[in-house]
């Protein structure tokens, strides 16, 4: 892990070491246990607020329990979900905990001040978040937010929340979010959303995105250690929060534990495929284990569902070696095909970025970061989209491909989000910029002006992002050829001010620059995914008619402009 910077200035070992030698109790000014730490707008709890520790709210408290369980995180009465179901997915990988969760944090007399510690990925770096163990809790000393399921004296979930509320400024402004936006900040990766609906029949020739393809990239991805989560947005006739028929939940966040495939063999499927394994040639069934951040309230009662008929076509050895019997506390199996026809978003991370390759094997993979911080000026570089006469303004990154054929990943992501709700009266919608970016090839022989720029007649257009998000990060994978390149990141209107991160991932002898001077902080393109969807629907369950017809008003405004972009 890079060099980790203290949140806020809060050095933990200096903090702690102050509280032990003054025999009080760490108290966090910066996060003080008060209804400002709660809400900043509205009160959403509608009553006040009690603070107690964790030694007053159960007899024999812990920070762990033994080992860390996903499956016993519950979402409380904030609508984090999307949180939650990111922490599921982080925490059911012993090397990402250790990433977020510093070790040897207890409550034991003998080293515990009140203190504790989370680590975050924000803004292209590592930040490590101090908060106090005073937690909120209603009128009958029960805790409001996250808990322990099963093991309730287990304290690590309520403050991992609490330092994540503290990084985004309340509780408050925890109510809703894009759970690949939780898995960038708990791991460092980089996030690619699939939208199935183009999964579907109903898809359109231009639209449409093969299953088979996806599921290969879906379960090379889940073997390098990537993390992916499943949310349905909307079915018609149903409200947000509404339960299906079959018991998935519209709106949630549907963390993916893993992906199986079982291949047919002597007339039974008992065979399961091993990662790292060829496409095989067999008749398969294929299976995905999910878990909803309710737990154990989990009432899915589909295909696949505990004791339902689909498990006879597995053999006993199969169904053991799956764990079939293991549906509860949330989990629960589902076929690829219902899949895609009920979960709407598909958001994969990648942690271990060789899951990124296009190759067809699973071999470990040469791959090159750099990174790039920037931002937007208003009358200087905030040039807006394609569409914009002062788009040329905007900010440039160089880079080189040296080798034929090679994958390449971008992802621009913006900064300060959270603090643009001060600006949105605490809501999440109106606080992302439409984002995109272009990527151009250099002319042969072209060369860079004196500020180390390239004039738009030096430059050919290679890809772009054909629709603008409104999110917090948007990335494109392709296939590139050697040659010259510089990237644009840029927000769809001009004169958006703000900061960004661009990083861009290649295979192999890659030569990345920046331009050292820059001031202003096609043809042969195969993208794996085209989204044509301006705003993806929100992901959460308390959203009323009026939020999501805002979107919808907000969406149909600018679709037309942005699908004329270039």
């Amino acid at each position: 892990m890079s060099q980790i910077k203290p949140f806020y200035d809060q050095d933990y070992q200096l903090l702690k070491s102050h509280a032990k030698s003054s025999k009080q109790l760490f108290c966090d000014e910066k996060f003080p246990a008060n209804d400002s730490s709660i809400f900043r707008f509205k009160n959403f709890l509608g009553k006040p607020v009690s603070w107690k520790r964790p030694s007053q709210i159960v007899s024999d408290p812990k920070f762990i329990v033994n080992k860390i369980d996903p499956n016993d995180l519950d979402q409380g009465r904030v609508g984090d979900c999307w949180m939650i179901a990111a922490a599921s997915c982080v925490l059911s990988s012993p090397e990402l905990i250790e990433r977020t969760i510093p070790t040897n944090q207890t409550f034991d007399s003998s080293d515990y001040a009140g203190i504790f510690h989370f680590r975050f990925w924000v803004n292209g770096e590592w930040v490590d978040v101090v908060v106090d163990d005073l937690l909120p809790v209603d009128e009958n000393n029960q805790l409001l937010f996250c808990k322990n399921l099963v093991e309730k004296n287990e304290m690590y979930g309520p403050l991992l929340e609490k330092a994540y509320a503290k990084l985004n400024i309340c509780y408050e402004f925890l109510i809703v979010g894009y759970p690949h936006d939780a898995l960038v900040d708990f791991t460092g990766g980089v996030n690619e959303v699939y939208n199935l609906k183009f999964c579907r029949s109903t898809a359109s020739a231009n639209e449409f995105i093969d299953p088979n393809k996806l599921w290969e990239i879906l379960y090379k991805t889940v073997s390098y250690g990537s993390l992916s989560i499943g949310t349905i947005v909307q079915k018609d006739g149903y409200a947000i929060g509404a339960v299906l028929p079959n018991g998935l939940v519209i709106s949630l966040a549907y963390s993916i534990m893993n992906v199986f495939e079982l291949i047919e063999s002597n007339g039974s499927f008992d065979q399961i495929r091993k990662f790292g394994s060829k496409k095989p040639t067999e008749k398969t069934i294929k299976l995905l284990r999910l878990r909803s951040p309710f737990g154990k309230n989990n009432s899915y009662n589909g295909p696949w569902s505990k004791g339902t008929q689909e498990w006879n076509k597995l053999s006993e050895k199969a169904k053991k070696e799956l764990n079939a019997q293991f549906q509860e506390d949330g989990h629960f199996f589902i076929s690829y095909e219902d899949f895609i026809q009920n979960i709407d978003f598909l958001s994969i991370c990648h942690v271990n970025i060789n899951g990124l390759s296009n190759e067809g094997n699973f071999g470990e993979t040469n791959w090159e970061l750099k990174m790039f911080k920037g931002e937007w000026i208003v009358g200087k570089n905030a040039g807006g989209s394609g569409n914009e006469i002062n788009f040329w303004t905007n900010p440039q990154h160089k880079f080189s491909i040296k080798d034929s054929n090679k994958s390449l990943l971008v992802s621009v992501s913006q900064e300060g989000i959270s603090k643009k709700r001060f600006q949105t009266q605490g809501q999440f919608t109106g606080m992302h910029e439409a984002l995109g970016f272009y990527i151009y090839a250099i002319k042969s022989g072209a060369q860079a002006d004196t500020d180390g720029r390239y004039n738009q007649s030096n430059l050919t257009l290679f890809n772009y992002t054909k629709v603008f998000k409104y999110q917090k990060e948007v990335s494109m994978r392709l296939e590139i050829q050697p040659g010259d390149y510089v990237i644009f990141p840029c927000c769809f209107i001009k004169d958006k001010p703000g900061s960004y991160v661009l990083r861009i991932y290649t295979q192999s002898n890659s030569n990345l620059e920046q331009d050292d001077n820059d001031n202003y902080p096609g043809d042969n393109v195969n993208p794996v995914v085209d989204e044509r969807d301006l705003y993806d629907r929100l992901y959460y369950r308390g959203m009323d008619k009026n939020q999501i017809e805002e979107i919808n008003n907000q969406a149909k405004e600018n679709v037309s402009k942005a699908c004329s972009i270039m």
